[in-house]
Order: C-alpha cells, then sequence, then structure tokens
C-alpha cells in the first residue's frame, strides 16, 4: 500500500513493477494536509475495508491482509511511521521515507514560529497526551518485529534526519 500525501496517482515505475508483480498498490491520497488524523486514519482503513469487499465500483479484490505494506514520503512518510507504529498487528513492513515522528519537531519547525509560549519549550500539560499519541516516536517499541525500512536525507530541511534518527535509537 503506497500512502503518498499530495500524488493523485501511484508513478508509472511503481504501477509497472506493482502490475508485474501481481500487486495491488494503493495510493492513499488523504483529504488535503489532514497529518493522519481523524478523516485522515479513517479514510486509510476505509479503503483497505472497501477493497476486500464488493462495491458499486468494483468486485472484492483478493487482499492478503498478512501482507499489507505501508510506504510514503514527507507526510506519507509520518502516516508510515505512525500507522504502522501505532498498528503494527495491521502491516507486514514499513518504509516511510523523511517522515516527521515528534511533535517536538514537527509543531515549532511547522506551526509556533511566532507563537507564545514556544513549544516544544512549553507544552500545555492537557495537551501533551494528545500529541505524543500523534507522534510515532512514542509507538516506536511497537515496531520492534515489523520490517522497517527507514529513508532519509541528512540535509534535508523540511523533515530534519532527527525524526529518522530518534527512531533508530528507539528500535
Amino acid at each position: 500500500l503506497q500512502s503518498a500525501a499530495g500524488t493523485a496517482a501511484p508513478d508509472t515505475w511503481r504501477q509497472n513493477w506493482a502490475d508485474g508483480s501481481g500487486w495491488i498498490l494503493v495510493s492513499a491520497d488523504g483529504r488535503g494536509n489532514q497529518n493522519w488524523d481523524f478523516l485522515g486514519e479513517d479514510d486509510l482503513y476505509l479503503l483497505l475495508e472497501d477493497m476486500r469487499r464488493t462495491t458499486p465500483y468494483h468486485a472484492a479484490l483478493n487482499v492478503d491482509t498478512r501482507r499489507l505494506y505501508l510506504e510514503g514520503g514527507s507526510m506519507g512518510g509520518h502516516g508510515g511511521y505512525r500507522e504502522a507504529f501505532r498498528y503494527p498487528d495491521r502491516f507486514a513492513a514499513t518504509a516511510p521515507a523523511a517522515g516527521w515522528t515528534t511533535y517536538r519537531e514537527f509543531y515549532e519547525h511547522f506551526y509556533d514560529r511566532t507563537g507564545s509560549p514556544r513549544m516544544p519549550d512549553y507544552v500545555d500539560p492537557a495537551r501533551q497526551p494528545v500529541l505524543e499519541t500523534a507522534s510515532s516516536l512514542w509507538q516506536a517499541g511497537n515496531a520492534r518485529h515489523m520490517w522497517t525500512y527507514l529513508v532519509y536525507d541528512t540535509n534535508d530541511g523540511v523533515n530534519p534526519p532527527v525524526n529518522q534518527e530518534e527512531v533508530l535509537r528507539k528500535l
């Protein structure tokens, strides 16, 4: 399963590879920048459910639920971490590329450049459990028995290597 946020369809080489290998390739595009929360997470599991049943649009597909793989880059990489680490019993492997893994980096980097008080120096104690739940770093221990292939660029200014390096230390 390809979880590439921001792409309308899987690129040609991946589709050709999947077709030639007898795989089903799905691009879970999500609805906007939803951070894999709420609808974003629901969409993924509704899509998987939809593949296994007959709908007005297609017959049920022969999906081996023991062989579901997540892959994606950037926000798709975040989803690859988050969903696989949160639900390791649902996925055989994950290959996140340059996804964020901790709110301490993500929120400061994207949302709190001018706000006060600044994260991660101060986090409202009431919000901290929610932020930790959204951060796959706190669930990395769940992936100890899952194939995990991490990809990142040491010069990435958008998703800094600290995200992947902290996960590596946890694993």
